[in-house]
């Protein structure tokens, strides 16, 4: 229903003995400036949504299954905490562009199943798993298992380790893959030279009595900058400000791992 040979508006529909919505994201900047949603289907079909993680682009559409329908969605705990921040961010945002509207956020909230990593679900005959996916608090790839073969959505992945996350956490044979590919054909450096390069010219800017902008997601980028900055140096004043800062007088990462006790 979206994100195929794009990136944004993740949507995905697998029939089993039941019908699974895999993820249900939003494209809030299309082609032409405006918000892109998954394409139509008769969501009262639909007898479970599984949300792969809480970035807008897998999970910012939830709210519009509760326009006609209360169909129950898994997720794990810092998925539908952060969830709460970042769609209610993007209504505000995109206003009156949306077919929802705030009861349907709250009901979103509401008709939540928590999911705990590796502990089996099920949904009819589907068996289904989240395995960590060490992209940001809380990101599960989706496993599902019915009459013997079992299929593995992976969302967004990181495969090694970072300063927030050990890296994802799955070995098991499968009989299909269906896997995020946004970063596919791109070589990336490796991680230890773009912090050294990051390091250096915060110091040499800073040594100057100048001082280091750095835009970055509210959600995983911002404290990851954080993280890379602390390990290399622990004096030098940072400031986060915008989503990332604080929220309850918590940062938002250290809020949503107090509900699953995890890092």
């Amino acid at each position: 229903m979206g994100a195929s040979q794009e990136v944004g508006r993740s949507a995905f529909l697998l029939n089993t003995d039941k019908t699974l919505l895999l993820d249900y994201g939003i494209k809030i900047f299309g082609k032409n400036g405006e918000a892109e949603f998954p394409l139509d289907f008769n969501e009262k079909t639909v007898d479970a949504a599984i949300i792969s993680h809480a970035h807008m682009d897998h999970s910012g559409f939830l709210p519009n299954l509760y326009t006609f329908s209360k169909t129950r969605w898994i997720g794990t705990p810092p998925t539908h905490d952060l969830c709460e921040i970042l769609l209610a961010d993007s209504m505000k945002i995109m206003g009156e562009k949306l077919p929802f509207d705030q009861s349907h956020y709250k009901k979103a909230l509401k008709y939540w199943i928590p999911a705990v990593y590796e502990r089996p679900m099920q949904v009819g005959k589907t068996e289904i798993r989240l395995f960590d996916a060490g992209h940001i608090a809380g990101s599960a790839m989706i496993e599902l298992d019915y009459e013997g073969r079992k299929i593995l959505y992976s969302g967004d992945i990181k495969l090694d380790p970072t300063r927030m996350h050990d890296g994802l956490k799955y070995d098991e044979e499968v009989d299909v893959l269906f896997i995020e590919s946004t970063y596919s054909n791109r070589e990336h450096p490796e991680r230890k030279e773009i912090e050294q390069q990051l390091i250096e010219e915060i110091e040499e800017t800073t040594g100057e009595g100048g001082t280091v902008l750095l835009p970055s997601f509210a959600l995983g980028r911002t404290q990851e900058l954080v993280r890379v900055i602390r390990a290399h140096n622990k004096d030098v004043p940072v400031f986060v400000d915008g989503m990332g800062k604080q929220r309850k007088g918590q940062p938002i990462i250290q809020q949503v791992c107090k509900r699953c006790g995890s890092h």
